[in-house]
């Protein structure tokens, strides 16, 4: 199957401080974002929000340099997020379908607005949204698409979109995330049966009181990623599902990730496998949080059989779910979103 020149695909993604001197502005950009502030619960008037993300930026600042400079001073999730980009273009070509993949950030380059400009310059007709968020929520793939949309209306955008807008059920993608807890299990020592280490699905959480403003079904989302994986794939293995990533001192979805932890360690619950759920990538989520912070916690309270399984990054099964999202996108009549 051939779709032309006039099909194109764009991933969207969060995006990330490129170096140490980066990650103020990236906060910044993050921070000025209304849907953010939402998120947060700052009411502020609208022209008071510039002015406090810059604040909250500058006070976060010194933090958020540190952990990236243990990270190796940058973000990796754009060249990771190129090389999906790359291998999907690949698998798609093997499925018969030659069309380019763009990529366009949230808060850091490559900005959306640029490469929708890129976009129409390469006369592209028909696009095809792919947010690398496979669970749904308000703050994530929602904010992105309607950054999107208003960077094609402002530069009235002739074509059609057609946007795929969660895919945490979908079967390819729940085949790549059993394959990516297999490994784990496989590569990592236990001193139980396989069959018994318990999963722990470790997402990025949300305010609790944003979530039940907007009845936001992210969390929805995640439940039933872990509930149907688990299901079909892992039904021996105890699982736990828990939230990472809070920020200031109002309640987000809980457990936390850390709580849990210390509560492994009070029950003598060792044999754990972190799964970052609703990551596809590393990021400072995984490299910092997961690895820097909560592993060396477990190890600290003798839980001495805790691991994190890989990201998806451009594991095979992974591309190859998005190459099946992307095809089964080209079915349905243009235009249909």
């Amino acid at each position: 199957m051939s779709t032309g020149e006039k099909t194109g695909v764009i991933l969207l993604n969060l995006g990330g401080p490129d170096n140490l001197k980066a990650v103020k502005p990236f906060l910044y950009n993050l921070f000025s974002d209304p849907d953010i502030f939402d998120v947060m619960s700052f009411p502020c008037p609208e022209f008071i929000q510039k002015p406090l993300a810059w604040l909250i930026s500058t006070f976060r600042n010194g933090m958020a340099v540190d952990a990236y400079r243990r990270m190796g001073g940058r973000s990796p999730i754009l060249p990771l997020t190129q090389d999906q980009a790359n291998a999907l273009k690949t698998q798609l070509a093997s499925r018969g379908i030659d069309v380019p993949v763009y990529i366009g950030m949230r808060y850091w380059h490559p900005f959306v607005q640029d490469t929708v400009d890129l976009i129409i310059r390469d006369g592209i007709e028909n696009l095809i949204v792919l947010p690398l968020y496979p669970q749904y929520s308000l703050t994530t793939t929602g904010s992105s698409i309607k950054e999107l949309e208003k960077c094609l209306q402002e530069r009235k955008y002739p074509g059609s979109l057609s946007v795929i807008h969660h895919y945490h059920d979908h079967p390819d993608y729940q085949a790549a995330l059993a394959a990516m807890i297999q490994s784990g299990l496989a590569k990592n020592t236990w001193s139980c049966p396989v069959e018994e280490v318990l999963i722990l699905f470790s997402a990025h959480s949300l305010p609790q009181k944003f979530v039940e403003k907007t009845q936001d079904i992210y969390p929805q989302h995640i439940l039933e990623t872990a509930q149907k994986l688990m299901t079909e794939h892992f039904p021996q293995n105890p699982w736990r599902l828990c939230y990472q990533s809070k920020i200031g001192k109002i309640p987000w979805l809980r457990p936390y990730t850390d709580e849990i932890i210390r509560e492994f360690a009070r029950t003598g619950t060792d044999n754990v496998l972190i799964i970052p759920i609703s990551f596809v990538s590393d990021h400072i989520e995984t490299l910092y949080e997961i690895d820097l912070l909560y592993l060396p916690l477990a190890q600290e309270l003798n839980l001495n059989h805790c691991y994190r399984a890989e990201s998806l990054n451009s594991n095979p099964l992974f591309i190859q779910a998005l190459a099946g999202l992307v095809e089964e996108k080209l079915k349905v009549p243009q235009g249909v979103r």
